[in-house]
């Protein structure tokens, strides 16, 4: 799970903007704002939409209606703004977030360009990180998610959310013998899980 958050006034349920996008997406509205502004904090800090699809951005956030009338309201309420597409005011409401991907990947990059100690080699810094209990893994580098093609992603996504649905039916690994058809399923699913979280930078 992220630790990072996004904020949300209080007057958010009842403003105009909310009003008017709710008069074309119905109680959708209430959720659609934030759970956009959620998906930017992680992968768009910058506020800007503007290499994404009506259809990416309503498959990335879990709408199901039609997309290009989602947008459509999303910008005549308001709560976007067009060329280039981006969230409204962004900057002034949440634009730390961008400073904060940015202090992140410089941290990841100096800790990668690091001169190493004279005298010392790769395998000698390894085996000291080692009984540190430190690997590189666990560098500031972990909180920045891989470099994925819009199309990649949305592929990920979407398997990693059928795979939950399946092992939410499933139950839980103890609840199987070792060896049966439904446990040997579970083995699998888990371990693609794992794999996609990874190619996602997902945590948790």
């Amino acid at each position: 799970m992220s630790n990072l958050y996004v904020r949300v006034f209080t007057g958010f349920y009842k403003h105009r903007k909310t009003l008017r996008l709710r008069a074309t997406l119905g109680n959708d509205a209430y959720w659609i704002p934030p759970s956009l502004w959620a998906y930017a904090v992680e992968n768009q800090p910058d506020g800007v939409f503007s290499d994404y699809s009506p259809e990416e951005i309503a498959s990335l956030i879990g709408y199901n209606g039609d997309a290009s009338i989602m947008l459509q309201a999303l910008l005549k309420s308001g709560f976007m703004d067009d060329a280039p597409l981006r969230i409204h005011d962004w900057g002034e409401h949440n634009g730390y977030h961008k400073t904060y991907s940015e202090r992140a990947k410089k941290a990841a990059n100096a800790r990668w360009a690091k001169p190493s100690i004279p005298g010392s080699s790769p395998d000698t810094d390894n085996d000291k990180d080692k009984e540190r209990g430190v690997s590189i893994a666990s560098s500031n580098a972990t909180s920045i998610p891989p470099t994925l093609k819009m199309s990649e992603r949305i592929s990920y996504e979407q398997e990693l959310k059928r795979i939950g649905k399946e092992l939410d039916g499933l139950g839980s690994l103890s609840d199987h013998d070792r060896g049966s058809k439904k446990y040997n399923r579970h083995i699998e699913l888990t371990t693609r899980q794992t794999e996609l979280r990874k190619k996602l930078g997902v945590t948790a």
